[in-house]
C-alpha cells in the first residue's frame, strides 16, 4: 500500500470503472476518470493511495481530508478538464447526456454556485496551510470534515485485507491531518454496509437517491464522544 502516482491513475481508472459501474461517472468513461482522480492525486485536501500485489495495481481508495476546501481547490485548478473529459463522455452516450440533463445538471450547477459563493465571502488566509479555515468547514475546536469518496478491490485480490488496510490508512491519515471526523455514503444492496461496520462505522442515515437506497456512515476521530472504539 502506498501513495497513488501518476503512472497509477490509468489502472485505477479502470478499476473504478469495472469494480464502481453506478453513478455517473463510470458512465464518462477511463479518459474521464483518470483526470477525476489526478485531482485527488494532485489536491492538498485530498488523499490517494493503492494497493498493490507485485507490479500490479489492485485496488485503491480516494477521499478527502477537507471536504469543502478539495471542492473549491479542485474547481479551481481541475474544473476546466474535468468539464472538457465530462462533455466528450456524455457526448459518445446520447442515453447518459439526456439522463444528465434531466436530473443532473441542476445539481451540478448549484454546487458550483455554492463553491463560488464561499470563494467570494470568504477571508484570505495566507499563513494557513490547509486554506480549509477560508471555507467555513471547520473552527480550532473541531476541525474539518473528511470524506471517503471511492475504495475498491479487484475481486482476485479480495479477501487479503487490503480494503480493510486502505480505508483504516484513509480513516488515520485523516484523522492524523486534523480531521474530527471522516463521513462516507454508499449504496445499502452492495454488502459494503457490513463491510464498514465491521471496521466499526457508525451508521447516521439512510436516504433515496433516484431510487437506490443509500446509507450515511461516520467515523469520529479518536478525542470525539461517541467515536469508535
Amino acid at each position: 500500500m502506498r501513495e497513488t502516482t501518476e503512472r497509477d491513475l490509468s489502472p485505477v481508472a479502470r478499476i473504478h470503472r469495472k469494480e464502481l459501474p453506478h453513478g455517473l461517472f463510470p458512465e464518462l468513461g477511463v479518459r474521464f476518470l483518470r483526470a477525476y482522480h489526478r485531482s485527488f492525486l494532485d489536491s492538498p485536501h485530498a488523499v490517494s493511495s493503492v494497493a498493490t500485489l507485485g507490479d500490479d495495481v489492485v485496488g485503491f481508495i480516494a477521499g478527502t481530508v477537507d471536504q469543502h476546501a478539495h471542492h473549491d481547490w479542485v474547481l479551481r485548478h481541475h474544473g476546466l478538464r474535468l468539464a472538457m473529459w465530462g462533455v466528450l463522455g456524455l457526448l459518445s452516450h446520447p442515453r447518459t447526456l439526456w439522463w444528465f440533463l434531466r436530473t443532473r445538471v441542476g445539481r451540478y450547477l448549484r454546487a458550483m454556485l455554492r463553491a463560488a459563493t464561499r470563494r467570494v465571502g470568504s477571508s484570505p488566509t495566507p499563513n494557513h496551510a490547509s486554506g480549509a479555515a477560508s471555507h467555513g468547514t471547520h473552527d480550532s475546536a473541531t476541525g474539518p470534515i473528511s470524506v471517503l469518496t471511492h475504495v475498491a478491490v479487484t475481486p482476485a485480490a479480495r479477501g487479503k485485507g487490503l480494503g480493510a488496510a486502505l480505508t483504516n490508512d484513509f480513516a488515520a491519515t485523516a484523522h492524523r491531518r486534523g480531521s474530527r471526523e471522516v463521513r462516507l455514503v454508499t449504496r445499502a444492496d452492495d454488502g459494503a454496509a457490513e463491510f464498514y461496520e465491521a471496521l466499526q462505522w457508525q451508521r447516521t442515515d439512510s436516504r433515496d437517491r433516484d431510487g437506490t437506497q443509500m446509507l450515511e456512515y461516520r467515523l469520529p476521530g479518536p478525542g470525539s464522544s461517541g467515536g469508535a472504539r
